[in-house]
């Protein structure tokens, strides 16, 4: 039996490998994942395990629950200053699974996707496995994308661009100006913009994503509860879409989910709610 061709060829993460490293070595500072050396709040673990108590073993709904995409909804357009609907939202296994959903869903062996250079490793993976190709435009000293050369790497076969705000691994951040060109290439060439926002609630300034509001209909978010909640080994994730990307997201979404969402889900929502009646904004990530 052969291994698939573009598995074969996929390189193991190097971030996994120093990681994998450095834990045989024994306990010391760690600078290669993106870990907080925090705990999970313990809310979180009480809930999840009242949720065990209930008997929410079994299959959650593809789309993850209904009340958690409600509260990332209404996270989703306090950030973004555009209207999200819970239907929008699609709950992943991390923001890596979500990477991996939108490459599958989305792009078709062949395609050509405008990335960072330097960027997350982990979306060349999620490239690799839809036999996707990345190209690569460099971003200047500030951190922004050099877009006559962005420009330059553009094809027939480009079908969308791939960023992160704050960057991993730089931690810069995309200004309002360059989210606007970034919108306006992307609708000019028909292209799906991508932004992984993973670290979003970690940036020592505000973010806002409102210029990206004309264009909107275009427009990918990737979310997660990993760094900034200390949930790394919960899991938990999600993607927030245009309306009519969902569907294509949620049949590759189910395909790749596994069984600990429903109770991770049912953990982050139940301090979400606590939280959404102080601060409605930044409880987001519990849900």
């Amino acid at each position: 039996m052969r291994i698939h061709e573009e598995v074969r060829k996929m390189p193991f993460s190097p971030i996994r490998a120093w990681t994998q490293r450095l834990h045989d070595l024994g306990p010391r500072a760690e600078l290669t994942l993106g870990e907080p050396v925090q705990s999970t709040d313990p809310r979180i673990g009480e809930a999840a395990a009242a949720a065990l108590r209930q008997g929410l073993t079994h299959y959650p709904p593809a789309a993850g629950l209904k009340s958690l995409r409600e509260l990332l909804a209404e996270r989703e357009q306090a950030q973004r200053g555009w209207q999200f609907r819970p239907e929008q939202i699609l709950i992943t296994d991390g923001a890596q699974e979500a990477l991996a959903v939108c490459c599958l869903g989305l792009l078709n062996p062949g395609d050509e996707v405008l990335v960072t250079d330097p960027g997350y490793p982990g979306t060349l993976s999620a490239l690799a496995l839809a036999s996707a190709t990345p190209v690569f435009f460099p971003l200047d000293a500030q951190g922004q994308p050099e877009f006559a050369a962005m420009e330059r790497a553009v094809s027939v076969k480009t079908r969308a661009i791939f960023v992160a705000s704050p960057n991993n691994p730089t931690g810069q951040i995309l200004s309002a100006a360059t989210w606007t060109q970034l919108a306006s290439l992307a609708e000019m060439l028909d292209l799906v913009l991508i932004v992984d926002a993973a670290y979003e609630q970690l940036s020592w300034k505000p973010l806002s994503f409102k210029a990206l509001r004309p264009w909107r209909h275009r427009v990918i978010f990737i979310g997660s509860f990993s760094k900034t909640y200390a949930m790394t080994g919960w899991r938990l994730g999600w993607i927030s879409a245009p309306r009519r990307w969902g569907k294509a997201l949620l049949k590759t979404g189910w395909l790749c989910a596994t069984g600990c969402l429903h109770r991770a889900d049912t953990a982050c929502r139940s301090v979400a709610a606590d939280r959404c009646q102080a601060k409605r904004i930044q409880l987001a990530a519990f849900e």
